[in-house]
């Protein structure tokens, strides 16, 4: 197939979180396809994660599963544009200018995956919210949000300064130099893209009992204390790099396979 080629990469084995077993890729997916909810985290710039993401896509496809890809790439307004793609009714450098309406990432590393999904008429679903909506809130909290603004957003959004993932993210937040605003409001910013996105992922589902979602997102979105536990109703499965800081790599504590 064309955009498996074009990626060049072969996974031989990965390491099922649990119990620490290596288990080839064709393991991996048996054990993870009857999920509702397929989460593989990525490092955004990382071209092999998305080549891994392509290949779960492709495998989940030809074991007959009707998929959905929900993505952090595309925010939840640009849905109608979205469901244009995939219905055939827009043209590809279209679509490529909407993705870099949504994402600074190249396009590049995410083109195959997208024209898959076109070529496959897989429905993507927007995740996200729109970017200056996050800004603001990272940078001056939710109380400096309208009205209509706080309205979309999900509730219960209090930073928890005892939760081992509120710990990590305050890891992060200090590794950046050029970090905005407050750490109670990146925390905050955090609480809304995990429990938006879940939202969003429920939402669809649904809507669409007899898909399987498959959501490619950054790993400290995909981890079981992010998107999984603002989605606690809902069966997933997770996998993430080995690479990604602060993970644990010695139990299913964050994950169920771990890959490099």
């Amino acid at each position: 197939m064309l955009f498996l080629a074009a990626g060049g990469c072969t996974w031989s084995s990965f390491t099922r979180a649990a119990d620490g077993t290596k288990v080839p890729f064709e393991q991996m997916v048996q054990e993870i396809q009857d999920a509702r909810v397929i989460l593989v985290g990525e490092q955004h710039d990382r071209m092999k994660d998305h080549r891994l993401q392509l290949q779960i896509i492709d495998a989940l496809q030809a074991r007959g599963r009707k998929l959905a890809i929900a993505a952090e790439m595309f925010t939840a307004s640009s849905q109608d544009k979205l469901d244009l793609w995939t219905e055939g009714r827009m043209d590809a450098l279209s679509f490529q200018w909407l993705y870099s309406d949504n994402w600074s990432e190249p396009w590049p590393l995410y083109r195959d995956i997208f024209l898959y999904a076109g070529e496959h008429r897989i429905p993507i679903v927007g995740l996200n919210y729109d970017r200056e909506l996050m800004h603001r809130i990272s940078r001056e909290g939710i109380g400096a949000l309208s009205k209509q603004e706080a309205a979309q957003l999900p509730p219960d959004l209090s930073c928890d300064r005892n939760s081992r993932y509120t710990q990590f993210l305050q890891a992060i937040y200090e590794s950046h130099p050029g970090r905005v605003g407050s750490f109670e409001n990146y925390c905050v910013a955090q609480t809304v893209w995990n429990k938006g996105m879940a939202r969003h992922v429920v939402e669809y589902l649904k809507l669409h009992p007899e898909r399987t979602v498959v959501a490619i997102v950054g790993s400290y979105h995909a981890v079981r204390d992010a998107i999984p536990a603002a989605a606690a109703n809902l069966d997933c499965r997770i996998l993430i790099p080995m690479v990604t800081p602060g993970i644990d790599t010695s139990s299913a504590r964050d994950g169920d396979f771990l890959f490099r």
